[in-house]
């Protein structure tokens, strides 16, 4: 945690207990020259029948997107070379055993697969959105009563996937909460 820190990356860690940290294998790599962190990455793959986000007020994993943990991760690797080499160059079969949550109504198997392919209409089945959650705080009322206070609002922020791992990680008020976590959609959002 302190390395991370270091580099500029605000990161958060929980009991390994929970499902989400039991999944992380993220860790410390240090050769002759220089230390750096090997990551395990989740994407939050959106649901593609929502017409429309409210991203505004609404915490992305509402929506109970499917989910999938990649491991070993370089932080100095691009986020399309990630993409392409630890989920779409892979087999289905391969794909589905790296998804550790499937929304309810899922198929049984190809959940991947469907999502990938799934057509949208308006869009390149081959395109795909990437944003990260950043927080943030405003003033404003609490409840109907006209209490105010302060508001925590998670807000998505598009990330390109040419840049490196190690520049999305150190977005402004990005909070890494255990692991990096990518939410991909099939139409942007907004």
């Amino acid at each position: 945690m302190k390395f991370a820190s270091e580099n500029g990356i605000a990161l958060r860690l929980a009991s390994p207990l929970l499902s989400r940290s039991s999944t992380n294998r993220s860790r410390v790599v240090a050769n002759d020259k220089e230390r750096r962190i090997t990551w395990s990455v989740e994407f939050n793959f959106l649901p593609i029948s929502r017409s429309q986000y409210t991203t505004c007020n609404d915490n992305l994993a509402r929506l109970k997107p499917l989910r999938l943990v990649v491991h070993d991760c370089d932080e100095s690797a691009r986020l399309v070379t990630i993409w392409n080499e630890k989920v779409i160059q892979l087999q289905s079969s391969e794909q589905d055993a790296l998804v550790t949550y499937a929304p309810p109504g899922s198929p049984p198997f190809g959940l991947v697969t469907s999502w990938l392919y799934a057509k949208v209409k308006g869009q390149n089945t081959a395109q795909h959105f990437f944003y990260v959650q950043v927080e943030h705080f405003e003033a404003g009322n609490l409840n109907t009563g006209g209490k105010l206070g302060v508001i925590r609002k998670f807000v998505p922020v598009e990330v390109f996937p040419t840049n490196k791992l190690s520049h999305i990680l150190i977005t402004p008020r990005l909070i890494v909460h255990e692991m990096p976590t990518f939410w991909v959609s099939r139409k942007p959002l907004g």
